[in-house]
Formats: C-alpha cells, sequence, structure tokens
C-alpha cells in the first residue's frame, strides 16, 4: 500500500469553495465578482489537479475544467451576443420590432440556460467520480443537487439547489482525508 498526501488539495478545494459560496454577496460589483470566481476557478482546478494526478485518474481534472471553459466561453458567448442584441435593439426600436425582440430575449435566455446545464453536467461527473475514487457521500450528493438544480434553474428552486450542492463539495472537501492509502501495481501485475 502506498500513501498519498491530498492535505493541500483539501486546502485548495476548501478555500476555492468558500470564495464560490460567497460569490453572491459580489454581484453588486462586476469586477469583483470577476475576480472573486476567477479566483474558484483556479483554486479548484489546482486542487482537482492534484488529486487526479496522484490517484491516475485524469477525467477528474479533465472534467472539470471542460466545464470551467464552458462557463466562461458560454459566459462570454452571452455577453456578446446581449451587446449585439442592444445595439440590434436602439437601431431598429422605432420600427415596431417588438415582437422580434421577446423572440429574441427567449432564445437568449435558452442559451444561457442550455450553457449552464451542459457545463453542471461536467461538474456532476467530476465530483460523482471524485466521490467514488475517495469515497466521500458529500461529493456525490453534491454532484447530484447540483446538476438537478442546474436543470430547475427555470423555477426559483434550481439557484437555491445547486447553492446547496456547492455547500455539499464544501463539506466534501472539509470531510476529505488528508492521506489516503492506495494499492501499487507492479509491471507485471499491469500486465
Amino acid at each position: 500500500m502506498k500513501k498519498i498526501n491530498l492535505s493541500s488539495a483539501k486546502t485548495l478545494g476548501i478555500i476555492g469553495f468558500i470564495i464560490l459560496l460567497l460569490l453572491p454577496f459580489f454581484f453588486k460589483r462586476y469586477m469583483s465578482a470577476f475576480i472573486v470566481s476567477l479566483a474558484y476557478y483556479v483554486l479548484v482546478l489546482l486542487a482537482l489537479n492534484d488529486i487526479s494526478s496522484k490517484l491516475d485518474k485524469k477525467e477528474i481534472f479533465s472534467n472539470f475544467l471542460t466545464a470551467c471553459l464552458v462557463s466562461v466561453i458560454g459566459g462570454l458567448v452571452a455577453i456578446i451576443i446581449a451587446i449585439v442584441g442592444g445595439i440590434s435593439f436602439l437601431a431598429f426600436s422605432l420600427r415596431g420590432l417588438a415582437g422580434f425582440l421577446s423572440t429574441s430575449v427567449i432564445l437568449y435566455l435558452l442559451l444561457i440556460y442550455a450553457i449552464v446545464v451542459y457545463s453542471a453536467y461536467f461538474v456532476k461527473k467530476t465530483f460523482k467520480d471524485l466521490g467514488e475514487v475517495l469515497n466521500n457521500s458529500y461529493f456525490k450528493t453534491g454532484s447530484d443537487l447540483y446538476f438537478i438544480g442546474a436543470i430547475l434553474l427555470i423555477v426559483v428552486i434550481g439557484f437555491l439547489l445547486m447553492y446547496v450542492g456547492e455547500i455539499f463539495f464544501l463539506i466534501g472537501f472539509l470531510t476529505m482525508q488528508d492521506e489516503i492509502e492506495i494499492e501499487e501495481h507492479t509491471p507485471q501485475e499491469l500486465v
């Protein structure tokens, strides 16, 4: 048996999720919210990279990286569409495009919804795998709550479920063991 130290990953994950849970308090200041969410992404990515490389489970890191990229790129696309839509509305508002505008807003909201659900799917895969590898039920429960919350974003309760899922992720990191033992594989066993 080989001992693996996960204390630095645990600390990074705890700090990252504390930052994420404090994010709603920064929404009034957009630049602060951006910096806080960037810090969350970096810290949790570092924690998951450490865990996945030490346990040789690369999919844990790659799934969360995919979720981050989908969120960031999707957010940028949504901002660009909002700016272009706003300019178009101002340019053509005198021509009676109210029907076109309402259809555009609905499509825009559906695009954002799809981005959030798609990203949440990869978050779910990440923490479901992490929970199985570390035998931590908080990660598994949090992943289900987070994904169901993303699907239910159309209803207000979705935000609450996602937030509770994030709390479960934090508890998962808090209860994670600092050291775990894994079996070493000799070259003969791999054949």
